[in-house]
């Protein structure tokens, strides 16, 4: 009886034992973030979205008031509208006999010039709104309607409202087990609610000053009840099939 005993418990510890989970922390970011800055200088009609407030892709974000811009588009089509009837009058003569090759190339340069005037306005009354690039939340408004706002400096800081994602600081000991596809769990220390994380993929060098590797997952929940910035402790074991590899 002893012998068998003691078969069973020497089988028993040939066994793979089940791998240690580890402990590190991570911070919580959103799918995507994105500041957006002014593309002109001028005073801001509409500012529609408060902190916090969520909006669609293509909504009107920032809208300027472009009075001046408009009505330089309208001089610009103008001035075109009326070289282009030159142009034609000269291309007229020249068939006639009665313009020169000078007067019609001089006629052709207005033209073109006119032309370049009114695609310059148009760009620039485009500035006069920025649209949501995807859906999200205001996350920081910088300047209010009708505030003047500076070309280059920020307007909104945007967060998308995708899936969030999550990004750790792991020990560059963990990289022989660290895998695209692990699951980890995150407890959250704003909530104190656990949620599952995948482990998208692992830095490209190791910090040689921490011995730690980026590593960024995912989790499945959007935005809403967690929030970028929030953070929490990431617990994560090795596959069963490289425990017994990784364990002294």
């Amino acid at each position: 009886m002893r012998k068998i005993t003691a078969l069973i418990l020497a089988g028993l510890a040939t066994l793979p034992r089940p791998a240690a989970a580890e402990e590190a922390r991570a911070q919580i970011l959103a799918a995507e973030e994105a500041q957006i800055s002014a593309q002109m200088s001028g005073r801001l009609r509409e500012a529609p979205f408060a902190e916090g407030q969520g909006f669609k892709a293509g909504e009107v974000l920032v809208a300027f008031d472009c009075e001046v811009q408009r009505a330089e588009l309208a001089s610009a089509q103008a001035a075109a509208a009326g070289s282009g009837r030159v142009l034609a009058a000269r291309g007229r003569l020249q068939a006639l006999g009665s313009a020169s090759e000078i007067e019609m190339a001089q006629a052709a340069a207005d033209s073109g010039r006119a032309r370049a005037a009114v695609e310059l306005a148009q760009a620039r009354l485009r500035y006069c709104e920025i649209r949501a690039p995807w859906d999200g939340r205001v996350a920081q408004r910088h300047l209010r309607r009708h505030e003047f706002a500076i070309d280059g400096k920020p307007l909104l800081d945007l967060v998308a409202a995708g899936p969030l994602r999550l990004r750790a600081q792991l020990p560059s000991a963990w990289v022989a087990w660290l895998r695209p596809g692990l699951v980890a769990e995150l407890r959250v220390d704003e909530t104190g609610t656990t949620h599952s994380a995948t482990l998208e993929r692992v830095g490209a060098r190791v910090d040689t000053a921490s011995l730690t590797v980026d590593a960024s997952f995912t989790l499945s929940e959007s935005l809403g009840t967690l929030l970028p910035g929030m953070s929490g402790t990431l617990r994560l074991a090795p596959p069963a099939s490289l425990a017994a590899a990784v364990t002294p």
